[in-house]
């Protein structure tokens, strides 16, 4: 039973390069790698021995399974190798009308970039337009199974009144236009000219893009892009205070927190382009939790920062396989003590040690006080005295469930790898050391 340590950044290349021929460095290359080794001329002009893998998109992670059963077979004449790194995959698979992150999300990606670019460019709008933001796991590679399509009852149910937020992979944007003196004071006159916006917004992207299909509803947008469904609204820097001095704290909490998802999916998203163990990761602790039946009680958006701690700058050695990513994810869960120490999270450079001093401040205060605060208490760089995500979290009988069955998940995932690789006996796998993958 071997395990293997992976550099993240290397692990899923295509092409290995070595170095020029001629030399002991370039005999010590062909003697590791043998016929696999072909000298090849590069776009920048160098000219170097390298050593080429074939796989798809969806399964480059499983390069390394490649390189190791290359190796074993040439230098020790291994013939059968088995891998623990794919025993998890399947989980990821559905069928029906939900497709995979691989097969469904880029195309949910292109139709966004379009749909962005046409509003952009649109003539005829009252007011220009300031910014166009994505919403949503779909945008950041972390949703599990994305819609393949949507018909015309998801378009209904999406564009309905009310909530906006229809379902956890409802793909939605936020638009946001120039201030301007036009904009009302009163809620109900701001509700109002949105829903006027929504109507003109309608009419001009049906009659100047192509493969565009609108529904204008009270409460949003409802967009068809080449088959796929968007759903956007209007923010106005100024509602949330007017909604807030009439009254409707609810209402003012739930746009506070429409706002801040748009920081958290750009947040998730530059996660997932500075590692690409983060995404599949992500979408494997979902699935786990909705196999639990548990996905309910879990905000996605928590469970994403839950991930993202694993892959902070101050995390030791970020996991460089999924499968190393569940792994100790499933091992924080069983692990961390909620109750007495905040979990913190530095989504861009960390956290800063006054960040530290004022999250441990908060988190003191908020377990002094009423009701203890949050079970899962979370302070990233961003929210130093919390994540408004927390307070939607789990209560504190289901955290303990979930450390109790995360326990467990980690007993069986090792018992399957041992019988993924034919070993038996031994120790189990490295849930919290520094390795980057399993073979």
């Amino acid at each position: 039973h071997v395990g293997v340590l992976l550099e993240p950044s290397l692990a899923a290349g295509l092409v290995d390069r070595g170095p020029a021929p001629g030399g002991e460095a370039a005999a010590a290359w062909v003697g590791l790698w043998g016929d696999k080794s072909e000298t090849r001329r590069f776009r920048d002009g160098a000219i170097v021995h390298a050593v080429v893998w074939s796989a798809e998109e969806v399964s480059r992670h499983l390069i390394p399974v490649q390189v190791v059963r290359h190796l074993l077979r040439r230098h020790l004449g291994v013939e059968r190798v088995a891998s623990s790194l794919g025993c998890v995959e399947r989980a990821l698979r559905c069928g029906g009308a939900c497709g995979t992150w691989t097969s469904a999300a880029p195309k949910y990606i292109a139709a966004y970039e379009k749909l962005a670019a046409a509003i952009r460019q649109l003539s005829g709008l009252p007011l220009a337009v300031v910014s166009i933001q994505p919403v949503g796991a779909v945008f950041s590679h972390c949703e599990e199974f994305p819609p393949s399509a949507a018909g015309d009852d998801e378009v209904a149910a999406a564009a309905g009144d009310g909530d906006a937020a229809c379902g956890p992979s409802l793909a939605r944007f936020v638009v946001q236009f120039e201030s301007s003196g036009k904009w009302p004071d009163d809620v109900s006159a701001v509700a109002a000219l949105k829903t006027a916006f929504y109507l003109k917004m309608a009419d001009l992207l049906d009659a100047q893009a192509a493969g565009v299909r609108c529904e204008p509803r009270r409460g949003g947008l409802a967009v068809r892009v080449d088959g796929l469904l968007l759903f956007g609204t209007i923010v106005h820097a100024k509602e949330e205070k007017l909604l807030a001095a009439a009254g409707d704290e609810p209402a003012a909490a739930a746009l506070r927190l429409s706002t801040v998802g748009t920081a958290h999916t750009a947040a998730m998203h530059a996660i997932a382009s500075r590692h690409a163990a983060f995404g599949p990761t992500v979408r494997l602790v979902k699935r786990w939790l909705h196999c639990q039946l548990l996905s309910g009680i879990f905000p996605p958006q928590l469970v994403e920062l839950l991930v993202a701690h694993l892959f902070s700058p101050a995390a030791p050695r970020p996991p460089g396989s999924a499968l190393l990513g569940f792994l100790r994810a499933l091992w924080l869960l069983e692990t961390h003590d909620f109750d007495a120490e905040p979990l913190l999270v530095g989504l861009d450079d960390g956290i800063s040690p006054e960040g530290r001093a004022a999250a441990q401040r908060a988190f003191e205060s908020a377990r002094g006080g009423e009701g203890g605060g949050a079970a899962i208490w979370i302070a990233t760089d961003a929210a130093p005295s919390g994540s408004p995500w927390c307070a939607r979290g789990p209560s504190v009988a289901a955290v303990r469930r979930v450390q109790r069955l995360a326990a467990s998940a980690l007993r069986c995932l090792e018992g399957t790898m041992r019988h993924a690789t034919g070993a038996h006996g031994g120790g189990g796998a490295d849930k919290a050391g520094a390795g980057g993958g399993l073979v």
